[in-house]
Order: structure tokens, then sequence, then C-alpha cells
């Protein structure tokens, strides 16, 4: 994989890295209904994610739910946002799943959010659980082999390989990839952020 210079390529990535995530998301799950954002801070890149979808070949509008630790930040999205999403105040990396969240979701995502916290293969856990059958997950983190946006502030520092034998811990058969969700990525590669998708088994 290669990629142009980043003065070309990724001037957008710098500017609205996780804002072109959420968009490229919402444009390859139109029909997800039931949508959950795990840390969403103030709800902007949920935002991508509300609106019109496609349900059975009908329009349907969807109101996604944004979790956050930060009772401010969820103050904000929900006094900004609040007609369009609904924003609840949970830390799902400190805490067992709540079973009313068990299978509930058709599309879960988590953008940029479990290279921070303390203990990201119980969130991880969560999330996976919070996930209907047939639906899908989408965990992404920055890559710290590359030369884009590193961050030696955060608590767990995932490189494609790391991020990728987590990912495996609770998911089966993630699909590894680039920002876009369209190249997946070796090894040995500098892309960031790397993002994971996973699709739970349905229940036959």
């Amino acid at each position: 994989m290669s990629f142009a210079p980043v003065w070309a390529h990724r001037l957008g990535y710098f500017l609205s890295p996780q804002l072109d995530l959420y968009r490229n998301i919402a444009a390859k799950f139109p029909e997800a209904n039931r949508i959950m954002d795990y840390g969403c801070g103030t709800g902007f890149g949920l935002l991508q994610l509300a609106g019109t979808a496609k349900l059975d070949g009908m329009a349907a509008f969807r109101i996604p739910l944004g979790i956050d630790c930060d009772e401010h930040a969820v103050d904000v999205a929900n006094r900004l946002l609040g007609k369009v999403a609904t924003f609840r105040v949970e830390d799902w990396a400190d805490m067992k799943l709540t079973p009313g969240y068990e299978g509930q979701f058709d599309l879960v995502t988590c953008i940029e959010v479990i290279e921070h916290v303390l203990a990201p293969g119980r969130l991880l856990k969560n999330l996976a659980a919070s996930v209907a059958p047939g639906g899908c997950l989408v965990v992404s983190t920055l890559n710290h082999n590359s030369q884009y946006r590193k961050n030696n502030d955060h608590r767990s520092k995932f490189n494609v390989d790391s991020f990728t034998a987590m990912i495996q811990e609770e998911c089966s058969s993630p699909f590894i990839t680039d920002f876009k969700l369209t190249d997946p990525v070796d090894d040995m590669s500098q892309v960031t952020p790397v993002v994971a998708v996973w699709r739970k088994p349905s229940i036959a």
C-alpha cells in the first residue's frame, strides 16, 4: 500500500480525522438502525451517524446512542444535539456490561478511544457483547508505528500487530483496514488510524 504525500493525500485527515472516519462508517453501513458510539464526547462524530437510514428498502430516521464517561461532555452533547441523538454517562472500561445492552445494536463504534482507557480488553469485551447477531463493531486507534499524529500520552500505544492481537481475543476474524475502510493493512504498515471491523455471527 502506498500513499500520496502527506500535504496532499492526508490534508483532510489532519484537519478532521475522526469526522472523516465517521463519514466513511455512515456510508458503509446505511442500513444500520440501532447505533451506539462509545466515547462519543460532545457528539459531533456521532452526528454523522444520525439521520436517514435505508431499512428494508424504506427510508427511516435513526436516533443513535452516544455513551461517554465524561459528564461534562455528555451534558454539552445533550444540550446541542439532544434532538437527533441520545446521550448517557457510563464507563464501560470500569464495569460489567449492563444486561439491557447485550446484543442490542446493529452498529457499534469506538473511534480513537480504546487507547485512552486503563482496561482496553474489558472495554472491547463489553463493546463486542453489545453488538446484535449479524451486527458490526468498528474500533479504531492510532498506529504508534506511524509518522502521523503520534501521541505519547496514550495509556496503550498500539501498532497493527498489537491492535490486531487484542481485537482477536474477543472478535474472531476481524477485518483490519485503514481509516477509509477499504484496504487491508499488513503488519508493517504505518497507516493511521488502524481500524478493526468485526461482524458478529448471526444466530442460526
